[in-house]
């Protein structure tokens, strides 16, 4: 089974987390607060590693506004 470019960027970030390449912050991005964050991804392209850490109030408002079309 071929990896999809989106589950193939959620793989290397995982990975990349792992082996220190990458760091999740302390605090969300979005709100600043200390809620635990997922990585939402900027795009898929490239490394996959074009992430920003949100909490999931943040992720679910940046998903919203990218179903709205808004930049």
């Amino acid at each position: 089974m071929a990896l999809t470019p989106k589950n193939l960027a959620r793989k290397r970030v995982e990975n990349a987390i792992r082996y220190g390449r990458l760091t999740k912050p302390d605090l969300c991005e979005g709100c600043r607060s200390r809620r635990p964050k997922v990585a939402h991804h900027v795009t898929y392209e490239a490394s996959g590693l074009d992430v920003v850490f949100l909490c999931r109030s943040c992720h679910t408002r940046e998903h919203k506004r990218l179903r709205r079309g808004l930049s």
